[in-house]
């Protein structure tokens, strides 16, 4: 079966997903997948990055309550939307949100 166009399949890859995460808190997680998206080439440099993914979750925790956190960022010379994704080997805390 096909992969319709616009799914989230579109804007990841298999090199963007990381099973499972090293680190254990939101700055350290996200620090993780901004250094994964930098060697896929999906943003420029990763410190601007990090540092615009980790204002954003500071202004709004991305933690939904049901396990998942949508941590993300906007920066000049981004090319495509892409994203990373991880999966925490264990229960953890993000922000002030259970996930």
């Amino acid at each position: 079966m096909a992969i319709p166009e616009g799914s989230l399949a579109d804007f990841t890859r298999l090199e963007l997903i990381v099973l499972p995460l090293r680190e254990r808190d939101a700055a350290g997680i996200i620090g993780e997948l901004s250094r994964v998206l930098r060697e896929q080439d999906c943003v420029p440099d990763v410190l601007p990055f990090y540092q615009a993914a980790l204002n954003q979750e500071l202004l709004s925790n991305s933690a939904n309550g049901f396990g998942i956190a949508v941590a993300h960022a906007r920066l000049g010379g981004v090319k495509h939307l892409r994203f990373a994704i991880g999966r925490a080997a264990q229960p953890m805390v993000w922000g002030t949100k259970g996930s």
